[in-house]
């Protein structure tokens, strides 16, 4: 992560010709100083960035804020003559495309705050919205500022960013360093404004404290992050999905794709389990449960159809098993298997393992893959896996190739 300390104090024109066109795409919540800090930051970068507008995402009370603190307060038009901008730089302004209020799920309304759940999804696909708008133009350079706003923006911002953005786009947090960090600060404190002769903190303890806009730092830290993009734009070209759960689940079914293989390898006379190099013990029932759906998986068996079929099959497969091999464990779960004689039975022993399994530290998709349930209304049962992903003894194989 790379950031830079900037000193308070005047600045010279900082933009350089011929570079691309940026634009500073800022969240925003009750604390606008974050657009002000952020554009005074990058103008003092080395090479120096003016962005050529700002756009401000944020809810409708967001928006009255900024309207009062930077708009109608003439911060902004200060913090323009201050940095020398001309007129095609720090295009902002009191209007729909310049401030961006995030609307509800249903888009009937603008939303007052990030509170429901269903604000996320609709916070993230109208912030992917924005990002397209310009990671679309090659011609726009993105600087994407999370720092304001709640968490949820700035998690949905980066995620979408990630998404969609380019080798040139960047996204950065801004922190004004203490004490111009106070909401309190008289005057309050939005870039370090020479025309400001000092600051004062009036403290209930420390008495009345002053402070030279000098002293003021402001850290522009920039946020490496995975350009999903281009594997989306391999393998979908121009056809690739639009919405934010769409892209998401797109890119899940790329990343699926060029996983490493699941290897299940399990031993009739064992009671341990080795997943993707991991060692797990399971009781004697659960154990002779996963046995009997991984050797099913390796000879490539249909899914069972329901709890009582599963629970009447793992019977008769571990009554066998325990024939053909004298291990302690097959006995043992044949016997509570009987024993349960209800087929909820066979459910709570899919559920056990289950919840093993996903408590183990495994990658996201083989966790997805790892399923004993498949993720249909049938309640089909059977291991996700494909045939050479599992390694069992040839005994448990043809326990379950050979009926009787």
């Amino acid at each position: 992560m790379k950031a830079s300390a900037i000193p308070g104090g005047p600045s010279r024109a900082p933009w350089l010709s011929g570079e691309p066109s940026h634009v500073l795409i800022a969240l925003c919540g009750y604390s606008p100083a974050v657009i002000t800090e952020t554009v005074w930051a990058l103008a003092h970068e080395e090479p120096p960035v003016l962005p050529a507008r700002v756009v401000a995402v944020t809810t409708r009370a967001g928006r009255e804020t900024i309207r009062r603190e930077l708009l109608d307060s003439g911060v902004w038009e200060r913090l323009r003559r201050v940095l020398r901008a001309g007129p095609d730089r720090l295009l902002f302004g009191d209007s729909a495309d310049a401030v961006r209020i995030i609307p509800n799920a249903s888009r009937d309304a603008e939303l007052e705050d990030i509170r429901a759940g269903d604000d996320t999804l609709a916070v993230a696909d109208f912030l992917l919205e924005t990002l397209r708008q310009f990671t679309e133009d090659p011609s726009v350079r993105i600087v994407l500022s999370i720092a304001g706003g709640r968490k949820t923006m700035s998690v949905a911002a980066a995620l979408a960013l990630t998404l969609l953005g380019r080798s040139g786009d960047r996204m950065c947090h801004v922190l004004a360093a203490p004490p111009f960090d106070r909401p309190d600060l008289e005057p309050r404190f939005y870039f370090p404004d020479p025309a400001v002769p000092e600051y004062t903190w009036s403290g209930p303890d420390a008495g009345r404290r002053v402070y030279a806009p000098a002293r003021a730092r402001i850290v522009l830290a920039d946020i490496p992050y995975v350009r999903v993009r281009y594997l989306l734009s391999a393998r979908y070209g121009p056809t690739a999905p639009v919405g934010y759960r769409k892209m998401v689940d797109a890119a899940l079914a790329c990343s699926d794709a060029v996983a490493p293989p699941v290897l299940l390898r399990l031993a009739p006379r064992s009671q341990a389990a080795c997943v993707s190099g991991i060692q797990v013990f399971f009781s004697p029932a659960p154990y002779g449960l996963l046995l009997f759906l991984a050797a099913r998986a390796r000879w490539d068996c249909p899914p069972l159809t329901t709890a009582k079929t599963l629970q009447a099959e793992l019977g008769r497969f571990l009554e066998r098993l325990e024939g053909a091999v004298r291990t302690p464990f097959a006995g043992e779960a044949k016997r509570r298997i009987a024993s349960a004689g209800e087929p909820d039975y066979a459910r709570k022993l899919v559920h056990s393992v289950e919840t093993r399994l996903a408590a183990l530290d495994l990658a996201g998709p083989v966790r997805k893959r790892l399923r004993l349930r498949l993720p249909d209304r049938r309640g089909h049962y059977a291991l996700t896996l494909r045939p050479e992903e599992v390694d069992v003894s040839d005994l448990a194989a043809e326990l379950v190739r050979d009926r009787p």
